[in-house]
């Protein structure tokens, strides 16, 4: 981001506080726990090499007056987030008002993801003393399949697959922090 910014371009960490107000005036009034907000770091194969720091958003994202953060970690960029997470929760609150969905399921890549590999990702965040995992946190998809299933990298076999793998996953990480029988 240290370049030198040209006509009509936007410095993207000088504008995302007025996005957040934005969202939170477009979102006022309305019931937060209706409210899934979801920040992208973009849908598609790549090296993702330029996308924003966590460490840098994380602190506007909390800001949002909605009821659940939607976030990526299962791309392999995005895959220290957890840590940046846990570093940010050992000097700041999570918002009581918000949930966190985490993505654990990668999207953009056909392999299906064993459940232990997912259920690890689940437990790191479930084990952040800030955030309640029976109430708090859910495992999703970085991004939606509707995006990728059947155009291209990912065909709806290999979509139900993962969503099957998530679901073991989900069961798998209850067990091992004992929220589950």
């Amino acid at each position: 981001m240290g370049k030198q910014m040209g006509a009509g371009e936007v410095d993207f960490f000088e504008s995302l506080p007025r996005q957040v107000d934005a969202i939170n005036e477009l979102i006022s009034g309305l019931p937060a726990e209706r409210i899934l907000v979801h920040y992208c770091y973009g849908n598609w194969v790549g090296s993702h090499r330029f996308d924003a720091e966590f460490r840098r958003i994380l602190p506007e994202l909390l800001r949002l007056k909605a009821g659940t953060q939607v976030g990526e970690m299962a791309n392999p960029r995005q895959a220290g987030d957890a840590l940046i997470l846990g570093d940010y929760l050992s000097e700041h609150e999570w918002p009581k008002r918000m949930s966190l969905a985490m993505g654990v399921i990668d999207v953009k890549n056909p392999i299906v993801e064993a459940p232990e590999g997912v259920a690890m990702r689940l437990e790191i965040i479930a084990k952040l003393d800030k955030i309640d995992p029976t109430g708090q946190l859910f495992g999703g998809t970085d991004c939606v399949f509707a995006t990728f299933a059947d155009f291209g990298n990912l065909t709806h076999a290999v979509a139900v697959q993962k969503s099957r793998s998530l679901v073991v996953s989900t069961q798998l990480a209850n067990k091992r922090l004992g929220l589950s029988k």
